[in-house]
């Protein structure tokens, strides 16, 4: 957020723990959000992933990530992402 960066593909595959250092990998999706653009709208990224506002094409922003990260936290404990790509359309 600091640098305006959206990953928008934030998953557990893309998340690499090395000896207590956390990085985050493949930025082939990744756009700039800022002045003069704020928000982005169309759909890339991981569907099991992705907020419901870029699923559906519609504008989102950085917070878009945040959803992600609610996502992998949860896959996290119960070992399965909360929904599958079905319960979006």
């Amino acid at each position: 957020r600091k640098n305006g960066i959206l990953h928008r593909d934030l998953k557990t595959a893309n998340i690499f723990l090395n000896g207590g250092t956390t990085r985050i990998a493949d930025f082939g999706f990744c756009e700039f959000v800022g002045e003069p653009r704020p928000s982005i709208a169309y759909n890339v990224g991981s569907p099991a992933y992705m907020s419901p506002e870029s699923y559906r094409e519609s504008y989102y922003s950085n917070k878009s990530d945040v959803w992600s990260i609610g996502i992998i936290f949860y896959e996290m404990l119960t070992g399965e992402v909360p929904f599958k790509k079905s319960e979006y359309a």
